[in-house]
């Protein structure tokens, strides 16, 4: 066994948040409702936030969009990690969604308990919750098991029991199920928080 040096070589991609909700309305069904949200801190566009909102992905709807404070951040997460996501990865809708302007993001609740996030744009309130959240345990993924190929991957993650997303008062389609997550059970909503990945350094 190969014993860690205490500084990575690699290269900071980005670090900071990185929580999702993905609903089913049946455990071996196709995704009804998806969201990825991301607080960064760090990354080669600077810091921001990122909501990815298939709000059906199927087909076209209204709420479909990518909410933002840094459009070139958006962009940048939706080409090299987003699209690479499983649950994201193939979607035909992904490529063209319309990037919205959100000026206000909110955290509340306690993540040992029920979490949520509020994000607001001009004409939209999103709300996601989180709840029946697990204990945390650490997640340490090489580069060949990550979604890129490329990072490794390090994260602290709770996954929940039940899970909502809400625009405007209305509640996205879909049930929290359970998901094979490198050996254990997991979920399709999580909190992934202290988010890192790691690139394989720059010349």
């Amino acid at each position: 066994m190969i014993a860690r040096t205490p500084i990575n070589p690699g290269s900071i991609d980005w670090t900071g948040e990185n929580p999702g909700i993905y609903l089913k309305n049946a455990l071996d069904g196709p995704y009804t409702c998806l969201a990825s949200f991301f607080r960064v801190f760090y990354s080669p566009h600077g810091s921001g936030h990122s909501l990815f909102l298939l709000w059906d992905p199927q087909k076209e709807h209204p709420f479909n969009a990518i909410y933002t404070d840094n459009e070139r951040l958006s962009e940048w997460l939706r080409d090299n990690f987003v699209a690479r996501f499983a649950a994201f990865r193939g979607n035909l809708i992904l490529p063209s969604l319309p990037v919205r302007r959100a000026g206000s993001y909110g955290r509340g609740g306690d993540p040992r308990s029920e979490y949520s996030e509020v994000i607001g744009s001009q004409s939209e309130e999103i709300r996601l919750t989180w709840r029946g959240l697990t204990e945390p345990y650490y997640l340490q993924v090489p580069p060949a098991n990550s979604a890129t190929g490329v990072h490794e991957l390090f994260s602290v993650f709770l996954d929940a029991r039940d899970a909502e997303v809400v625009v405007n008062g209305e509640r996205g389609l879909g049930s929290v199920y359970p998901r094979d997550f490198f050996g254990r059970q997991g979920s399709n909503a999580f909190l992934a928080f202290s988010e890192t990945w790691v690139g394989p350094g720059r010349p």
